[in-house]
Order: C-alpha cells, then sequence, then structure tokens
C-alpha cells in the first residue's frame, strides 16, 4: 500500500518479478484505508499479503 499526502489518497499496487510497482486496478485509489485492507483481506491474493 502507498500513500500519497498531497492528495490523501491509499492506493495498493504489486510488484512483478523485475521488482517494478504497479497499481492494482480492481481496486482505485481511495481516503479510505480500511476499505483498501477489507478488500485485501476478503480478496485472499498472496502477491497483496506481502
Amino acid at each position: 500500500m502507498r500513500y500519497t499526502k498531497s492528495t490523501g489518497l491509499w492506493e495498493v499496487s504489486w510488484r512483478d518479478c523485475d521488482l517494478k510497482f504497479h497499481e492494482y486496478k480492481p481496486e482505485p485509489p481511495t481516503k479510505n484505508v480500511q476499505e483498501l485492507l477489507s478488500h485485501i483481506d476478503s480478496d485472499g491474493r498472496p502477491d497483496l499479503l506481502g
């Protein structure tokens, strides 16, 4: 997860095999961090769990 102070938005990103980060498209950036945490918890994708 990444927080952008200038916009006040949290976003979920994932890292590829080349160690580059990409925005996780199914969940757009939001000001509500709990919304993102709930999505990560319910999604079950191992690449989002770190």
